[in-house]
């Protein structure tokens, strides 16, 4: 057939009933066709078997032949370029894709066996062990379909190499990141003396590929005696030389690289080395359950911002969130900031810490000097001065309006404070806070000079009070704390609180820990009961396993309160000796008056809060990918 003879695809899932958009489509499809005395083919995509309705492909041959939209080829009546039903070319899939795998042109993880150290295996990566060819995972492969809906579709691949198993998820997006191949991976690693890579063989080629480095990204080579594992943060992009194409490939957590070849981009998974000299316990490194994230982004033309705003995209998604009802004077749309040209990218925005406006972090993004950008804010700025890394004033920076006025140069970092104007409204979702008395019964924070004569657990330990200030607040909660070196914290033993009993409020905030062992406690409020787990005062919040010697574990609950750190009478200062107070909360029962605390001495209460907090009945919407097992 002529090579530019024009030929369209119409390819149904016989999931059900077609509608009125699958039959727009096929309307589309042939009428292109017919345009241009092309030919129209049918194809059946029946790869989604879990979703198949069995009869389903009946109704697709009559709803296209009661429309008049008959096919030139399809899988009644053949053509040349068959089969016509997706399940049936399945067989040539994997023929073409073993072939891109022998010529070195797939993507895929490969392992490097013997990954000797010399020196300090838990960091260090040999040259030896990346020259080395790498083997590819491709044990017991197992390929299906784990979703198939109008907004994103998904392979799930499993594998095998000896006893670490390989769980990932292939997936492709309309929409916003339609441009994007995003590879979510679970693996249990228990394999030893290996090196696992991500491989990304391209069709663009160049010496030098850019690093992103956070702030900025700099230019590398291919590997070197000296400089074969580099890091990178967010992405990695290797534009074609001549610069018409490029590939950037993003990560959510793994931050070393290689290049072997001008056409190749290699990303560190997971390093288990050997170690027959020294620290022999480090043979099991990276033994255990990991889940990372890569993504590939293909871009025409010289790479740009795009690398840096697919990099944040994926490692910082955008989330929904679903709010109660309530009047709102903030418009359809409302930005906090806006910067006038992608060339100024803002890391944070955060309140000052001596709470006299607010502190703006940015940098200049492209690596060229930029004269008079702009940052603008909802509201007009009174004054505006930068700073250094610690807040600081060190001159004056220029402002118009709403408009704060930024010049960098090259990768520059800079620090401003901007105070604004006071809105004309105030946001409706205001925390009305009401503190409840407590009659507190023991000492739990000392100063220096009396930590030797409060303790409140075994090992006479106590909150350092000189870290402890007048109020704490935490997510938009304040709760009035006690004097130091004095009775401030209740020992929990069955007393009944009363609320404030000047409105009625619907939440109930606790700031609370335990001593000498994490308890279950129980807390009635009204007449409801709650449970609520209480860990310990002290210690730390999570810790790395270590395989085969000690479990990793990380708390549940939230921290209302950090200490960094804490008094023991033997020692003194206690140097990261963190401290806790940890915040528990409980819905309050319409008709509620009071508290009753658990019955238990190792529970130590230290503040009590009651309020109409709206912000905690903002709920997360769904997550941004469920793995479709864990639903």
């Amino acid at each position: 057939m002529p090579s530019n003879k024009v030929r369209t695809r119409f390819a149904p899932s016989p999931t059900g009933y077609m509608h009125v958009g699958n039959l727009r489509t096929a309307l589309y499809t042939y009428l292109m066709a017919k345009h241009e005395d092309g030919t129209f083919i049918l194809r059946i995509e029946d790869t989604d078997q879990g979703r198949y309705v069995e009869g389903a492909v009946d109704v697709i041959y009559n709803t296209l032949r009661e429309t008049g939209l008959l096919w030139d080829e399809g899988p009644d009546i053949g053509g040349p370029v068959g089969p016509y039903v997706q399940s049936e070319r399945m067989g040539m899939f994997k023929q073409y894709a073993e072939q891109l795998v022998a010529e070195g042109k797939a993507f895929r993880m490969a392992v490097f066996e013997g990954n000797p150290s010399n020196r300090y295996p838990a960091w260090e990566i040999m040259k030896e062990t990346m020259d080395k060819p790498g083997r590819p995972i491709d044990g017991d492969v197992r390929i299906s379909i784990a979703e198939q809906g109008p907004v994103r579709a998904t392979l799930k691949v499993e594998r095998s190499y000896g006893p670490s198993k390989f769980v990932q998820y292939v997936s492709l997006t309309d929409g916003g990141d339609d441009d994007r191949i995003d590879v979510r991976n679970t693996v249990d690693w228990s394999s030893r003396d290996v090196l696992l890579k991500a491989e990304f063989p391209c069709a663009v080629a160049n010496a030098k590929a850019a690093y992103d480095l956070g702030l900025g990204f700099i230019e590398r080579g291919n590997n070197t005696e000296t400089a074969y594992e580099v890091p990178a943060q967010k992405w990695v992009d290797l534009t074609d030389a001549d610069g018409s194409y490029g590939v950037t490939i993003l990560n959510d957590c793994k931050y070393g690289w290689d290049k072997p070849a001008d056409n190749t981009l290699r990303l560190t998974l997971l390093h288990t080395p050997s170690t027959e000299k020294r620290y022999a316990h480090q043979r099991t490194l990276d033994h255990g359950v990991h889940h990372y994230t890569y993504s590939i982004v293909g871009h025409t033309g010289a790479r740009t911002e795009d690398a840096l705003v697919a990099g944040e995209a994926l490692n910082m998604p955008l989330v929904a969130f679903v709010a109660p009802k309530h009047a709102g004077h903030l418009g359809r749309t409302f930005s906090m900031l806006a910067a006038s040209t992608p060339q100024i990218g803002v890391r944070a925005l955060k309140a000052a810490e001596d709470g006299d406006g607010y502190i703006v972090r940015c940098y200049e993004t492209t690596g060229n000097p930029v004269e008079g950008a702009r940052i603008t804010f909802p509201a007009a700025i009174v004054s505006a001065e930068e700073c250094n890394g610690i807040e600081e004033r060190i001159g004056d920076a220029a402002f118009e309006g709403r408009s704060l006025v930024v010049s960098a140069g090259k990768f520059a970092p800079k620090t401003y404070r901007v105070r604004l104007a006071e809105p004309a409204v105030r946001s409706t979702l205001a925390i009305d806070n009401a503190p409840v008395k407590l009659d507190y019964d023991i000492t739990a924070y000392t100063t220096d000079e009396f930590f030797t004569y409060y303790t409140i657990d075994k090992a006479l330990g106590s909150f350092a009070a000189e870290l402890i200030p007048a109020t704490v607040e935490c997510d938009g909660v304040t709760f009035a704390m006690g004097e130091a070196n004095t009775d401030d914290a209740v020992l929990c033993n069955g007393q009944t609180v009363a609320l404030p009993a000047d409105r009625t409020y619907t939440k109930l905030y606790v700031l609370a820990s335990a001593v000498e062992e994490p308890r279950t406690a129980e807390f009635r409020v009204g007449d409801r009961t709650y449970e609520a787990e209480v860990p310990l005062w002290k210690g730390f919040y999570g810790q790395w396993g270590w395989y085969g010697n000690s479990e990793g574990f990380m708390q549940r609950a939230k921290i209302g309160y950090l200490g960094t750190h804490r008094h023991q009478t033997d020692l003194g200062n206690v140097p990261y000796g963190f401290s806790y107070m940890y915040l528990l909360t409980f819905d309050i029962p319409e008709g509620a008056t009071t508290v009753t605390l658990p019955r238990d001495k190792k529970v130590l209460v230290y503040a009590m809060t009651a309020s109409n907090n709206p912000i905690d009945d903002v709920k997360l919407a769904s997550r941004t990918f469920v793995r479709p097992d864990e639903r």
